[in-house]
C-alpha cells in the first residue's frame, strides 16, 4: 500500500498552515485516510474543508509514502468539543464539589483501616468485615463528583483551567465524531444525499476513519529501538491522562487475575457501553460461584450414584449368567422369577428400574429364542462410557434447577442495582432522553417539534412498520431452514445409530451421538452468521431516527433468530425425541425410529448435546478474536516488508498511526459479547435440570474471556468508538424471558424426563410440574419485590447532589 521510500511530503490549505501551531503537540482526535484519485475526490475536499471552516477543527494532512493516499489527522479544540457537549445535554462535574477525589480517597482509606473494628452491632461489624474483604479486590477508588449538565459558564465546571483533560479521553474521541459525522459536504438545496464522513466511506472515497490509542506504549517502544532521541513530551500526553492510559489498565484489568475490573478506568477509555458490558459480566461471573460450587457437588454425587449402579449392574449380569438359562427359559414364571432377582440386586442402586426389567426382560427372550449367550447382549448396561452419561441425572437434580431458577432472579435483581449505581455515578441514567438522531437517519417527510417549533425530518411508522414485517417474514424463513437443519441432525443421528456398527460401543457413540451434536453445532454457527449479517441489513433498511433505537430493534432479530436456532435441537430432545416412528414414515424414513436408547434416557444424551454445543460455539469467537489478527499480522509483516515505513523518512507518529491503522476493526464489540454470553445463560439455566456442570463451564468460559477482551481491546484491534449508553438495552428483558421460560421448562424436564418423575404416573407428573412452577413464580416475585431497584445510597446520593447544584447555581448567580 505504502510503496517506495520517498520522504513524505507534507502539504496543507492556507488555513491548515495558519493552525499548523494551533495543532501543536498533540496526535489526532480523529484519523481519515483516503485516496487521492477517486471519482468522489472533489466531494471529499469539499468535506474536509467544511470541517475546518463549519466544524471549525484543526486539520494536517500528510501524503502518505507512494503518493496514492492522503493521511488527514484532526485535532477538535475545546470550544467546538464544548458546543458540541451542551448540544448533547452531558453532564459534567462541578468545580465546587464537597468532597474532592484526595478527600475521598482519605475518606476511603480511613474505612478501610477501621473496618476491622467491632462494633456492638454484630451484624453492622459482619457488614464491614465483608466491605473490608471486598476492598481487597478493588482496582480503583470509589469516588463519585457532582455533576450538572453542562453550559459553556466555565466558571461552573471542574479543572476548567486544564481544558485539554476537562473531557476524559472517550467523550473527547466521541464528541469530535458527533462533529464530524454531522457535517454535510453536499449543496443541500441540488441534494437528496448527505455526503458525510459515513456516505463518503461507504462510496470508497475515505478508505477508512478511526480513533487512536494510547501511543505512549508504542512510542516509548519505538525510541528504545530506532537509536534516536524523540523526548516523549513532544507529543501532548494531556489528552490521555496517565491514570486512563493503555498500561495502566493492562496493569489493572488485563494482567489482574483476582482482582474487579477497574470500571471507571474502562470508562474513561472505550465508553460507557463497554464499560457497562464489562459490569455486567463481572456481576454474573461473582454471582455465578455460588451455583457453579453447587453444580460441581451435585455432579460429583450424581457421578458417585452412577458408579454404584454400574458395579451392581455389572453383578446382577454376572450373576445372571452363573445361572441356568435352560432353567430359566422353561417357562414365562421362572423366567419371571429370575429377572425379579436381578433387579433386587440394582432396585436400591439405580434408577429406571421398570425400564431395565423390560430391557432385561427383552434381552431374556432373544437369548431364549435364539439359545445365544446372554454376555454380549447385556454388555450395553455396563458400558463405562455410560457412567458419565447417567451421572449428570439424579435425584438432587430437581433441587439444583430450583434453585437455580430462583438464582437468576436475584442476579437480575444485583444486577439491577448495579446499574443503578453506576449510571448515576457516571452520569447517563438520561442519555436516551438526549440522546440525537443517527447520521444515517433519512427523514423522508418533515413535521413542527412541539417543544421548539422548527421544522424536523420524520419517517413515517406506517412505513417503518411495513419493513418490521417484511423483516419478521425474513425472520420465519430462516427459522424454517433451522427446523430443517434439526431434522437433518436427527435423520443422520437416528441411522448412524441403527446402521453403524462397530464393536467398540464408545466408538458407536462417538459416531452417533457426539458427531451428530458437532453436525449440529456446526450447523447454528453458519446459520448464526448468515442471519447476522442479514438483520444488519433489514435493520439498516428500517431507518431508525437514534442509535439506541436501531440497536434495540437489531438486538431483538438477532435474539430471536438465536434462540430458535440455539435451542431448538435441545427442545427437540428434551421432549420431542420418544415414540416417533409414525412421524419418520411420514416424512418418508421407513424404518428408522429416533429415540432415547434402551434405557429411554432422554436427559443423558440433551446433557451430552449441551456440553458438545456449549464447548464448539465459543470456537468461532476464540478463531476471530485471536487466531485472526494473529494471522493477518503474520501475513502483514510477511508480504508487505517492502511497504513499511522508513524510520528515517517518516515521522514517529505518522508510523504510529499507520501501526494502528493495520489492525483490524473491531465491529459492534457488545452486540456480539451480549449475544454470546445471553446463549450460554440460556443453555444453563433453560436446561438446568439436565446439566448441573452448566454454570462451572460458564464460570471458566467468563473467566478466560476477560482475559482475551481486555487483551484484544487493548492491543489487537483498532480503538472502537466509546459510545454511551445508560443500561445494556433489551438484553434485560430477554434475560427475563429467559428466566421465565427456564421455570417451564425444568418443571417439565423434572415431571416428564428425568428420572425423577418419568416412571411415576400421569397424574403425579402433572402434579410435580405445578407445585414446582408454583412455588418457583411465587419465590421469584417475593424477591423481584423484596429487593429495591435502587440502592438507598443512590437515592441519598441523588438528593445530595441535586441540592449542591442548586446551591452552587444560586451561589454564581449572587457573583
Amino acid at each position: 500500500m505504502h510503496s517506495g521510500m520517498t520522504a513524505p511530503v507534507l502539504w496543507f490549505s492556507t488555513r491548515v498552515a495558519r493552525r499548523k501551531a494551533a495543532m501543536g503537540n498533540g496526535i489526532a482526535d480523529y484519523v481519515l485516510i483516503y485516496p487521492k484519485k477517486h471519482e468522489l475526490s472533489y466531494q471529499v475536499q469539499e468535506y474536509i474543508r467544511k470541517v475546518q471552516e463549519d466544524g471549525c477543527l484543526t486539520v494536517e494532512e500528510e501524503e502518505l509514502t507512494g503518493g496514492d493516499e492522503i493521511l488527514v489527522k484532526i485535532l477538535a479544540p475545546f470550544t467546538e468539543l464544548s458546543k458540541a457537549a451542551e448540544s448533547l445535554r452531558l453532564c459534567m462535574p462541578l468545580l465546587s464539589d464537597a468532597m474532592s477525589r484526595s478527600e475521598t480517597a482519605v475518606l476511603q482509606t480511613k474505612e478501610f483501616n477501621g473496618c476491622y473494628t467491632v462494633n456492638k452491632d454484630h451484624w453492622k461489624t459482619i457488614k464491614n468485615l465483608w466491605s473490608c474483604f471486598m476492598q481487597r479486590f478493588e482496582t480503583e477508588p470509589d469516588d463519585e463528583l457532582v455533576s450538572a449538565v453542562y453550559t459553556d459558564n466555565e466558571g461552573l465546571f471542574e479543572v476548567i483551567d486544564d481544558k485539554d483533560s476537562f473531557f476524559r479521553p472517550s467523550l473527547r474521541y466521541l464528541l469530535t465524531h458527533h462533529i464530524l459525522t454531522n457535517i454535510d459536504a453536499s449543496d443541500g438545496k441540488n441534494s437528496k444525499v448527505k455526503m458525510g464522513l459515513l456516505y463518503l466511506q461507504m462510496k470508497g472515497a475515505i478508505r477508512t476513519s478511526f480513533i487512536l490509542h494510547d501511543p505512549r506504549p508504542y512510542l516509548q517502544a519505538q525510541t528504545q529501538t530506532d537509536g534516536y532521541k524523540y523526548q516523549l513530551q513532544n507529543v501532548k500526553c494531556a489528552l490521555m491522562p496517565s491514570e486512563d492510559s493503555r498500561e495502566e489498565l493492562d496493569k489493572k484489568w488485563a494482567k489482574a487475575s483476582f482482582k474487579f475490573s477497574p470500571l471507571t478506568k474502562i470508562r474513561n477509555y472505550f465508553g460507557e457501553k463497554i464499560a457497562l458490558y464489562f459490569a455486567f459480566v463481572q456481576t454474573l461471573h461473582l454471582t455465578l460461584i455460588f451455583p457453579a460450587f453447587l453444580g460441581f457437588c451435585i455432579f460429583v454425587y450424581g457421578l458417585h450414584l452412577s458408579i454404584t449402579c454400574h458395579h451392581s449392574v455389572k453383578y446382577s449380569t454376572e450373576n445372571l449368567i452363573r445361572q441356568d438359562l435352560k432353567a430359566l427359559c422353561l417357562s414365562p414364571v421362572t423366567l419371571s422369577i429370575g429377572v425379579n432377582r436381578t433387579l433386587e440386586i440394582i432396585r436400591k442402586k439405580c434408577y429406571d428400574v421398570e425400564w431395565r426389567r423390560r430391557l432385561i426382560e427383552q434381552t431374556l427372550n432373544q437369548t431364549c429364542t435364539t439359545k445365544g449367550s446372554y454376555n454380549t447382549v447385556q454388555e450395553t448396561l455396563s458400558d463405562a462410557s455410560s457412567i458419565i452419561k447417567y451421572s449428570l441425572d439424579n435425584n438432587a437434580t430437581p433441587i439444583f434447577a430450583l434453585i437455580l431458577c430462583l438464582w437468576g432472579t436475584v442476579f437480575l435483581e444485583i444486577w439491577k442495582r448495579k446499574n443503578a449505581s453506576l449510571s448515576h455515578k457516571w452520569k447517563v441514567k438520561d442519555y436516551e432522553r438526549n440522546e440525537p438522531d443517527r447520521p444515517e437517519f433519512k427523514g423522508i417527510l418533515t413535521k413542527k417539534d412541539l417543544v421548539t417549533g422548527d421544522e424536523v425530518p420524520y419517517y413515517p411508522t406506517s412505513y417503518r412498520y411495513t419493513k418490521i414485517f417484511a423483516s419478521f417474514s425474513v425472520l420465519l424463513v430462516l427459522v424454517g431452514f433451522v427446523c430443517i437443519s434439526v431434522l437433518g441432525v436427527v435423520v443422520y443421528k437416528t441411522w448412524a445409530r441403527i446402521k453403524v456398527k462397530t464393536e467398540n460401543s464408545f466408538q458407536t457413540f462417538l459416531l452417533s451421538t457426539v458427531l451428530s451434536s458437532l453436525m449440529n453445532a456446526i450447523s447454528m454457527t453458519v446459520l448464526g452468521q448468515v442471519y447476522e449479517k442479514i438483520a444488519i441489513k433489514m435493520t439498516d433498511w428500517e431507518n431508525y431516527r437514534t442509535q439506541t433505537a436501531y440497536n434495540d430493534a437489531l438486538i431483538k432479530k438477532l435474539f430471536a433468530f438465536q434462540f430458535a436456532n440455539s435451542y431448538a435441537s435441545l427442545f427437540y430432545i428434551a421432549f420431542l425425541r420418544r415414540n416417533n416412528r409414525d412421524v419418520f414414515n411420514s416424512l418418508g424414513f421407513e424404518g428408522l425410529e429416533d429415540d432415547c436408547g434402551m434405557l429411554n434416557n432422554c436427559i443423558s444424551d440433551l446433557s451430552v448435546q449441551l456440553l458438545v454445543v456449549m464447548i464448539v460455539k465459543t470456537l468461532p469467537k476464540f478463531c476471530n478474536d485471536l487466531i485472526y489478527p494473529w494471522l493477518k499480522k503474520i501475513i502483514c509483516k510477511t508480504c508487505n516488508k517492502e511497504d513499511l515505513e522508513d524510520p528515517e523518512t517518516t515521522s514517529l507518529t505518522t508510523r504510529f498511526i499507520l501501526d494502528e491503522e493495520r489492525k483490524p476493526d473491531l465491529g459492534n464489540f457488545t452486540l456480539g459479547e451480549y449475544n454470546e454470553k445471553v446463549i450460554q445463560y440460556g443453555y444453563q439455566m433453560i436446561f438446568a435440570a439436565c446439566f448441573p456442570l452448566g454454570p462451572l463451564l460458564f464460570f471458566f468460559t467468563l473467566l478466560v474471556d476477560k482475559k482475551v477482551d481486555s487483551k484484544r481491546l487493548l492491543w489487537i484491534f483498532r480503538r472502537p468508538l466509546p459510545w454511551i449508553a445508560q443500561d445494556i438495552g433489551p438484553w434485560f428483558s430477554i434475560l427475563e424471558i429467559i428466566n421465565a421460560v427456564a421455570v417451564v421448562t425444568n418443571a417439565c424436564l423434572i415431571a416428564f424426563s428425568s428420572q425423577f418423575g418419568i416412571e411415576r404416573p400421569l397424574v403425579e407428573q402433572l402434579m410435580i410440574f405445578i407445585i414446582f412452577e408454583h412455588i418457583v413464580f411465587i419465590v421469584k416475585f417475593i424477591v423481584a419485590n423484596a429487593i429495591p431497584d435502587l440502592p438507598q445510597k443512590i437515592k441519598l446520593a441523588i438528593r445530595q447532589e441535586n441540592y449542591r447544584v442548586q446551591k452552587e447555581k444560586a451561589r454564581k448567580k449572587m457573583k
